[in-house]
């Protein structure tokens, strides 16, 4: 048993829209395989079954592709999971995974490869097409704005956005307005902010949302995890948000019977954009009284101001 636990090991929390399609081998890890930095692979899970996954490495670093996103689903991997790696010589792994709750994840036990069920003629006939298909959408995993420094009001910005995977175009006025660049995110930054945010302890009830595009930038509609809707009346009703100067603003909480959830609509926007919410950034939501929620912003890139310029009046 201390032999096992003397074998190199690495974490990684599983996000959405970045690790569904592939899973980054952390830099300072790689000096473990020992130069084989791509290869067939072997994730053995905690039911001991083991699943067949291609390591593949190009500029960005070493990543667990081809057969990942059937791994992560096979277990019901979701958001905030931590999935531990343990290196047992070669390319071969076994992998224990935490819900969010901190304990193992029971059901994993039970968990079997769904390409069993598959035969291997299938199998070859859609593996070229699917890697190509994995390979056009990773090709994005980048949040960037390229702009010319002569930009007026006329000209427009391109922006990727990683969850989306395309180019979109977004006309922007300069006039009264400063216009921030993005730069690339890396993975290391996106759990960095995770994992900073998943250090937040507080004696008041708490969850964790991850900025997506829908929250944020477009649609500014936020579900909410139903550990919190649980805790709510049957029924829609304002929410006052604090933010971490203390000033209050006032949400309209959306519950769905049909759903048996709710998510935050109108007031929601004006809290994004002026806080200058960015896609992957982190919030923490603190339940501090009825209807009171206190919101700590954990930020995937350091730097951004707390608000967006003000237009003049």
């Amino acid at each position: 048993m201390v032999k096992e636990n003397r074998k190199p090991q690495f974490f990684k929390f599983f996000l959405p829209g970045i690790n569904d399609t592939r899973l980054m081998i952390p830099f300072a890890f790689l000096k473990h395989l020992k130069g084989r930095h791509s290869g067939s692979a072997s994730l053995i899970g905690p039911s001991g079954n083991i699943w067949h996954v291609d390591l593949v490495e190009n500029s960005k670093g070493a990543f667990l592709q081809s057969g990942w996103p059937e791994f992560a689903r096979d277990h019901s991997v979701r958001a905030g999971y931590c999935l531990i790696f343990r290196h047992k010589g070669r390319l071969k792994f076994s992998v224990e995974i935490y819900d969010t709750s901190a304990c193992v994840k029971m059901d994993s036990v039970h968990a079997k490869p769904s390409y069993d069920s598959i035969s291997q003629e299938d199998v070859k006939k859609t593996s070229k097409h699917e890697s190509r298909k994995r390979m056009r959408k990773q090709q994005t995993f980048c949040e960037e704005t390229v702009c010319s420094t002569k930009l007026d009001s006329e000209k427009m910005l391109h922006e990727v956005k990683p969850s989306s995977f395309t180019k979109k175009k977004a006309a922007v006025k300069l006039k009264n307005r400063q216009v921030h660049a993005h730069r690339c995110v890396t993975e290391e930054e996106v759990e960095k902010a995770y994992a900073d945010a998943m250090s937040f302890t507080s004696e008041n009830p708490t969850f964790l949302t991850v900025m997506r595009k829908a929250y944020c930038a477009v649609g500014f509609y936020m579900a909410l995890p139903k550990s919190f809707s649980e805790r709510q009346p049957k029924a829609s009703n304002m929410v006052t948000l604090y933010d971490q100067s203390g000033k209050p603003w006032e949400v309209k909480y959306i519950y769905s019977p049909d759903r048996d959830c709710g998510a935050f609509s109108g007031g929601w926007k004006a809290f994004a954009v002026g806080h200058n919410l960015r896609e992957h950034d982190v919030c923490v939501f603190e339940v501090i009284g009825s209807n009171k929620i206190r919101v700590h912003v954990f930020r995937v890139v350091d730097g951004i101001s707390e608000s967006p310029p003000q237009s003049a009046a």
